[in-house]
């Protein structure tokens, strides 16, 4: 009996494994293309906004009224779309800073003083934009409708206060 012998050369592999491993090659191929595309197509969380409630309490000399305290951290680049609070409202940028898009209804800004120099306050009518900082306070009623974005690099945290109409919701969503 004869048998045949077949070299191979170094880095070659055997005819009879070629369409076998190219079968296995094309497989894994397709299964990264298909899970990069799954995972391309997954979408990245966005920013958060955290509100806390620090109190709330109904005033006896506002019948009918609650009184909310929050602590509202947007992180960097959260964007709260346009929405308005019912009632009045009060604010104070603790740390960071919020662009404040104003589509509709007026504010007033105080912007932080000193001991020497008190807030200076403006008052603000839509359409506007302006940037309250860290000690600058924003005053507004339930008409004002307005957007906030936190285009900077760290987090930026807001002291509110808002005093509206029992069972009122806290937060009403305006437009898309």
């Amino acid at each position: 009996m004869s048998h045949i012998v077949r070299s191979h050369r170094a880095g070659t592999l055997p005819v009879s494994l070629v369409v076998p491993v190219l079968i296995l090659a094309l497989s894994a191929s397709a299964l990264l293309t298909q899970t990069g595309r799954a995972e391309d197509a997954t979408p990245t969380p966005a920013p958060s906004i955290t509100t806390e409630v620090l109190g709330e309490g109904m005033p006896s000399d506002a019948p009918g009224k609650v009184l909310w305290s929050l602590r509202i951290t947007f992180a960097p680049g959260a964007v709260a779309p346009s929405h308005s609070h019912p009632g009045s409202t009060v604010f104070t940028i603790v740390s960071g800073s919020i662009t404040f898009t104003l589509e509709e209804g007026s504010v007033t800004v105080n912007r932080a003083g000193t001991i020497a120099t008190p807030m200076a306050a403006a008052a603000m009518a839509a359409p506007s934009e302006f940037t309250p900082n860290a000690g600058d306070s924003v005053y507004y009623e339930g008409d004002a409708v307005f957007t906030e974005v936190n285009e900077g690099s760290e987090p930026a945290v807001i002291l509110a206060s808002n005093l509206r109409n029992e069972g009122e919701p806290a937060r009403m969503s305006h437009g898309g």
